[in-house]
């Protein structure tokens, strides 16, 4: 779950901090435990630092993630493959955007966790009404 929230906060070259509290407040939630902002932020710059070092490397981070998803997927049931799809979203959120690269992101994580398109789609749908509500323009 964390690998996947850090993924996606780097997915648009950086780290901010409402992502840092949005990974903080999704892992409280889920683990029912709060977070250790320092030590979030501190696992954020090391995978920071490996998308750095990664450069053009065949098999960044983010690809070492999926292949691992996809290996562990039978060892996950329904409810922990949704959560680390909704922790990933939530944080691609925490800006109130999701940048092109999150959305690609996001999709490489729902495929490799075999959850369907569709649903990834109906969060994305009421992420958009909820800023629309509040008279912030949707974008993706």
């Amino acid at each position: 779950m964390l690998d996947c929230m850090l993924s996606i906060c780097l997915a648009d070259g950086e780290v901010d901090e409402l992502e840092i509290e949005m990974m903080a407040s999704a892992y409280a939630e889920i683990m029912d435990q709060p977070a250790d902002l320092s030590l979030l932020r501190g696992l954020a710059q090391g995978r920071y630092q490996e998308f750095i070092d990664a450069g053009a490397a065949a098999v960044g981070p983010f690809e070492q993630l999926i292949a691992r998803l996809e290996s562990e997927r039978a060892l996950l049931d329904d409810n922990a493959r949704e959560m680390i799809l909704e922790s990933a979203f939530r944080v691609a959120c925490a800006d109130g955007v999701i940048e092109d690269s999150e959305d690609r992101q996001l999709r490489s994580i729902a495929k490799s966790l075999d959850i369907n398109e569709g649903v990834l789609e109906l969060e994305i749908l009421q992420f958009q009404r909820e800023l629309a509500a509040n008279g912030l323009e949707p974008s993706l």
